[in-house]
C-alpha cells in the first residue's frame, strides 16, 4: 500500500517538473526568439546565425530615381542610374524591388502607399531609397521633389512634392521590425551659382534637414545636413558608388556600412572646396547585415550607363485627355483641372514606329474604384499589341460622362514594349489592386507640347497635346477634381 502511493506520489512529482522545466523553456524559447539577432539574414532571407525558433525575415525596397525633370534647368544625370544600379544591388541581396523612375507626385504616392502595404502584411526589413532633387521648406522640413514639379515658388513645396517625414512615419506605422531610409537628395539648386560636377538640392535653403530616426530605423542623408551632395562625374553619384560597394561587403554591421561610405566619400571630396560628408543617424540596436560573413558576394547583372541607352532610339506617343463639350475646340485637361459632373471627356493617343506596343488606360474614381478603360471591347474596339496610327476613346465623335461621385478621379496611362498580362486580365477592382499587381512606375524621359489632330465629337480639329518620349515603357498620371 505504502509502495503504491510512494510511486503516484514521485510520478506526481516527475510530472510537475517536467511541466515547470517545459514552461521555463518555453519562455526562455519565447524570449530568445524576441531578443534574438533577427537582422543576420542571407540572400533570399536566408538566416545564418539565429535561433531555431525565427523565421527568415522578408526583404522589401522601394527605389525611386528622378532624372529627366520637366522644368527647365532641373535636369540631372546620374539618379536614375543610381535607381538602376541600386535595384540591382539590393536584388542581388535578396530583396524584392519595386523601382520607380522619372516619378510624378501621383506615382511617389501611390508607390509609397503600395510599399507600405506590403511591409505591413509582410512584416520584414524594408529600404527605402530616393535618388534626385531634394529641398528643404523655410520651415525645415525636407521634401523629395517629383519631375513634374514647377519652381516657381518654395510655398508649393508641401503641395507639389512628397515629404520625406511622412515616407518615414508611415515606414514606422507598418510595425514591421527594421527600416532603412536612404536618400541621395541633396543636390544643389539649378538657379544659384554651383560646381561644374552639379548637385541635387533646389530651395534656397542648403541641403536637406536632419530627420530623427524612430524606433528600429536608420535614417541616412548623402550628405550632411544643411550641405549638398555632388551628382558625380561617372556613371553613378559618388555616395550610391560607395553604398553600392559597401551593402556587398560580406558580414559588417548596417553601423559600418554606413561609417565606410561616410569614410570613402570624404576621403574622395577632401581636396574640393567643401569636402562632401554623409550623414545617418540610427535607432536600431539589433545587428543586421545585408550579406553574411561567409557568404560569397553575388554578381550583379550588367546595368546600363544610362536609361536613354536601353534602345536604339527613343519612341514618342502623343496623349491627351480632352474636355469636350461637343459645341467648340476641346481643352486638354492638366494636372488639378476641375470637371462638373456630366462633363464630356475623351482621350487622344497616336503612336508611331512599327514596333508592337501594349497600351493600357485606367480610371480611379472618388471611391478608389478602378476600372479598365483600354483595352476593353466595351469602348474600343482596337487590341493589344497596337503599332501606329490613332486610337480615340471611347471612339471617334464620342465622348465618357462623368458621373455623379464627385472627389478625386485619377488616370493611369500606360504603354510598354512588353505584354503586362496581371493588366490584360484587370477589369475592376480598387486602387490598392492596380498597383499591387505590379503595375510598372516609370515616367517618360521627356514631354514637349506639339498640335495634334483630334477627332472631337464636333469634327477634327488642331488641338495641343503632350508628346512623351521613351525607352522601353512610359507612366503618365493625371488628377482631376470632379465637382
Amino acid at each position: 500500500m505504502y509502495i503504491k502511493i510512494f510511486l503516484l506520489v514521485f510520478l506526481v512529482i516527475i510530472n510537475l517538473t517536467a511541466c515547470v522545466n517545459s514552461q521555463n523553456t518555453r519562455q526562455l524559447q519565447l524570449a530568445d526568439s524576441k531578443n534574438a539577432d533577427f537582422t543576420l539574414l542571407g540572400p533570399g532571407g536566408v538566416r545564418v546565425k539565429t535561433p531555431a525558433t525565427q523565421l527568415p525575415m522578408k526583404r522589401l525596397a522601394l527605389v525611386i530615381g528622378n532624372s529627366a525633370y520637366q522644368a527647365s534647368g532641373l535636369q540631372l544625370k546620374n539618379p536614375i542610374n543610381d535607381a538602376h544600379a541600386m535595384t540591382a544591388a539590393l536584388r542581388s541581396l535578396g530583396f524584392t524591388v519595386r523601382e520607380v523612375d522619372n516619378a510624378n507626385l501621383i506615382m511617389m504616392r501611390d508607390a509609397v502607399k503600395s510599399f507600405n502595404r506590403q511591409l505591413k502584411s509582410n512584416q520584414g526589413v524594408g529600404v527605402f531609397y530616393f535618388a534626385g532633387h531634394g529641398a528643404q521648406s523655410p520651415s525645415g522640413l525636407n521634401y523629395l521633389i517629383p519631375v513634374d514639379f514647377d519652381p516657381t515658388t518654395v510655398i508649393d513645396l508641401a503641395k507639389h512634392s512628397l515629404d520625406a517625414e511622412s515616407v518615414r512615419k508611415s515606414m514606422e506605422q507598418s510595425d514591421n521590425p527594421l527600416n532603412i531610409l536612404i536618400l541621395d537628395a541633396c543636390r544643389d539648386n539649378p538657379f544659384a551659382t554651383r560646381s561644374t560636377l552639379g548637385a541635387r538640392s533646389i530651395s534656397n535653403k542648403r541641403g536637406l534637414a536632419r530627420i530623427p530616426p524612430a524606433r528600429g530605423t536608420l535614417v541616412a542623408l548623402s550628405t550632411s545636413p544643411g550641405e549638398v551632395a555632388l551628382d558625380g562625374e561617372g556613371n553613378n553619384g559618388l555616395y550610391t558608388s560607395y553604398l553600392i560597394k559597401h551593402i556587398r561587403t560580406p558580414g559588417i554591421d548596417i553601423r559600418e556600412v554606413f561609417d565606410r561610405v561616410g569614410r570613402d566619400v570624404t576621403k574622395k571630396t577632401k581636396n574640393y572646396p567643401k569636402p562632401q560628408k554623409p550623414w545617418y543617424h540610427t535607432s536600431v540596436h539589433s545587428k543586421f547585415a545585408f550579406l553574411p560573413a561567409n557568404a560569397p558576394v553575388p554578381a550583379l547583372p550588367p546595368t546600363t550607363t544610362n536609361i536613354s541607352n536601353r534602345t536604339k532610339r527613343s519612341l514618342v506617343v502623343n496623349f491627351a485627355m480632352l474636355h469636350d463639350n461637343g459645341t467648340g475646340q476641346p481643352v486638354r485637361l492638366k494636372n488639378g483641372d476641375t470637371l462638373r459632373s456630366n462633363a464630356g471627356y475623351l482621350f487622344h493617343i497616336k503612336t508611331s514606329g512599327d514596333e508592337p506596343k501594349y497600351i493600357y488606360l485606367f480610371q480611379v474614381d472618388a471611391k478608389n474604384k478602378a476600372f479598365k478603360l483600354f483595352p476593353s471591347a466595351k469602348y474600343h474596339t482596337a487590341l493589344n499589341p497596337v503599332t501606329s496610327g490613332t486610337i480615340t476613346l471611347p471612339n471617334e465623335n464620342e465622348v465618357f460622362f462623368l458621373d455623379n461621385t464627385v472627389g478625386q478621379e485619377k488616370f493611369y496611362f500606360l504603354v510598354s514594349h512588353k505584354q503586362e498580362p496581371a493588366l490584360e486580365q484587370f477589369q475592376q477592382g480598387t486602387i490598392s489592386d492596380l498597383l499591387d499587381s505590379g503595375f510598372p512606375l516609370r515616367g517618360p524621359a521627356g514631354v514637349r507640347q506639339k498640335t495634334d489632330i483630334v477627332a472631337a465629337k464636333s469634327g477634327d480639329t488642331n488641338t495641343v497635346v503632350q508628346e512623351f518620349s521613351f525607352k522601353q515603357e512610359l507612366t503618365h498620371t493625371l488628377t482631376i477634381n470632379h465637382q
